[in-house]
């Protein structure tokens, strides 16, 4: 019998479980962990680490995440040793962030909890330009987003910029980003999979080209087991 391995994805910035409810359509047995509290001034590696511990790592897996899910999956990798990796609109270092954005490094970490949490009437705002997006869609991420932790994003703004990531781990990669992404640009990502006419909600607006991705992941996880 085929020791089928687990799906485990980590969603973006300001999103949830729900980000993945196109893909759980395709693997209803995917797992999201919820995100945990970050300590004061933490690193994403050492984020990755204690989120890490609360993955039962005894089964295969093939683990993954998007944008900033993808960052600390590729952090988490290095204890939980999946059987593939998969990143989607992410990205392996912080060099792929715009330089204009890393100039902002000194600033992210200062920005008050407050002021986090004034930014959230603005959801509505803020979604109406993913034009490739649904209503629908659009409605899910203004939620997530006013639904989220304003401490967890703070922090998040900040260990992103501020990452230095550990080497790439030993197991099967697979990459797949938006040719039109604004916020991790494709020209600053290597070694991925590009969709023409894609932005940053890969995993939304091309549900079905991130399905086969993992569905690529899943069947070459079998063949490690």
């Amino acid at each position: 019998m085929v020791n089928v391995p687990r799906l485990i994805l980590l969603p973006g910035l300001g999103a949830d479980h729900r980000m993945f409810e196109p893909q759980r359509e395709t693997f209803p047995d995917l797992y999201v962990p919820p995100w945990i509290t970050p300590q004061p001034n933490e690193s994403l590696a050492h984020y990755a680490a204690r989120l890490a511990e609360r993955i039962d790592s005894a089964s295969p897996m093939v683990l993954g995440g998007a944008s900033l899910g993808g960052m600390i999956a590729w952090e988490m990798a290095q204890q939980l040793g999946p059987a593939a990796l998969v990143l989607i609109g992410s990205s392996r270092s912080p060099e792929a962030v715009l330089p204009a954005v890393r100039k902002l490094k000194p600033l992210v970490r200062r920005i008050p909890g407050w002021l986090v949490r004034g930014t959230k009437p603005l959801a509505w705002l803020a979604v109406a330009r993913f034009r490739r997006l649904t209503k629908q869609q659009r409605t899910l991420l203004a939620r997530m987003y006013q639904d989220s932790d304003p401490q967890f994003v703070q922090w998040a703004g900040g260990a992103i910029l501020q990452w230095q990531p550990s080497p790439p781990p030993p197991t099967k990669i697979f990459q797949i980003h938006g040719a039109d992404d604004p916020i991790l640009p494709a020209a600053r990502i290597a070694d991925a999979e590009v969709i023409p006419n894609a932005g940053h909600l890969i995993n939304f607006t091309h549900a079905e080209r991130v399905n086969q991705v993992l569905r690529r992941a899943m069947e070459a996880a079998v063949e490690r087991v």
